[in-house]
């Protein structure tokens, strides 16, 4: 009994340059669903031979608690300390729920974001870091100042029409 072909090694071919492992997952199902049209295929018979020639990347699990990639509570909590740049105990963060973890994670992720922001500010009005700001009143005028220039290119932007440039793409 002769083996039956679905594919041609030209169609192997194709499917393999189409196909980037690498790419985001709404990428490489935009292509799986291209190539099904293309060979007049299903795409469960396109993602078969993608996985048969060991390119193929399973779509990661989306947590029901969180939204976003699934990851085991050790997982969180290692990524947590790691964040934090300090020692945790992650055994007993562990033993947290993922929900708590997560808005733990936020939370530093944005104080740290807005740590940075600030240091911006302050080497905008002149400082290298915040902390040479003789004190917090100093940098509040700074930042007051920057804030002031940001609301006049808004101003100045809304009366002409234009699209105000994007802070954060400088």
């Amino acid at each position: 009994m002769a083996k039956t072909v679905n594919y041609t090694p030209e169609q192997v071919k194709e499917m393999l340059s189409a196909y980037d492992p690498k790419a985001d997952q709404k990428t490489r199902d935009s292509v799986v669903l291209a190539l099904a049209e293309r060979f007049g295929r299903h795409i469960r018979s396109i993602r078969a031979k993608l996985v048969a020639e060991k390119v193929y990347v399973k779509a990661a699990k989306v947590s029901n608690v969180t939204d976003k990639p699934a990851m085991k509570k050790d997982a969180m909590a290692e990524k947590l300390a790691e964040t934090m740049g300090i020692f945790l105990n992650t055994e007993s963060v562990a033993k947290m729920n993922k929900q708590d973890i997560d808005n733990i994670q936020t939370e530093v992720e944005r104080l740290q974001k807005e740590i940075s922001d600030r240091d911006k500010v302050a080497e905008f009005a002149g400082f290298d870091y915040i902390s040479e700001a003789t004190n917090m009143a100093e940098f509040a005028e700074a930042e007051g100042i920057v804030n002031k220039v940001f609301e006049k290119d808004i101003e100045n932007a809304e009366s002409e029409n234009k699209p105000v440039a994007d802070e954060t793409t400088e």
